[in-house]
């Protein structure tokens, strides 16, 4: 989670609404973003986050 007093980091990624939620993989590359508010304990959002977890661990071997 980064708060971004300054907005610095919303103008180097061109943020577009807020609030701005990226998600990271753990190759560091951007694998999902969306702005505005979201219900993240909903079942899109929850199988969204599962399926980038399954990719992330079958990944690794």
């Amino acid at each position: 989670m980064l708060l971004d007093n300054s907005h610095q980091g919303a103008r180097q990624f061109g943020l577009v609404g807020v609030p701005g939620t990226f998600l990271i993989g753990p190759d560091g590359f951007i694998k999902g973003v969306t702005y505005g508010p979201k219900e993240w304990d909903g079942p899109e959002a929850r199988a969204l986050i599962e399926s980038l977890l399954r990719a992330a661990k079958g990944s690794k071997g």
